[in-house]
């Protein structure tokens, strides 16, 4: 009969070592999605190994980094660089106004040739991750 006296203080012992730690709790703050924009390249180009991918996101918590993906491998983690007063006027921002918006990034994409898919993600102020665009475009050597 010792070992269910045994199983019982390991489990008031695990319960005591998880008392002060906060309960998971559920996000209730609504948390609208990231928008923006690619200026290059476009859809269906065709690309050298090395191109440079600029463009454009916005959110209302701001915008820490956008993550560029070639072929789901993810080859650039940019901040927001470069100014962009023409997005602030065309979307009425009303957030981070006199902040950067837009990135520029130059992209080297090793031996890869053929068909590609360019995915860009806005990661936002709150943490939350929002695919804002996807290009296919061909890259030749």
């Amino acid at each position: 009969m010792r070992a269910p006296v045994v199983i019982l203080i390991a489990f008031a012992l695990s319960a005591m070592a998880c008392s002060g730690e906060p309960e998971a709790r559920r996000q209730t703050a609504k948390n609208p999605p990231s928008i923006g924009f690619i200026d290059s390249p476009a859809a269906g180009s065709v690309l050298g190994p090395k191109f440079v991918a600029s463009g454009w996101a916005l959110d209302e918590s701001n915008v820490e980094r956008v993550r560029i993906y070639l072929d789901d491998e993810m080859v650039a983690n940019v901040p927001l660089s470069v100014m962009r007063p023409d997005v602030e006027k065309a979307y009425q921002v009303s957030f981070g106004l006199g902040q950067p918006h837009g990135f520029s990034v130059a992209i080297d994409s090793g031996r890869r040739k053929g068909y590609c898919t360019i995915r860009f993600e806005a990661l936002d102020g709150r943490g939350a991750l929002t695919q804002f665009a996807a290009v296919q475009v061909r890259i030749e050597p």
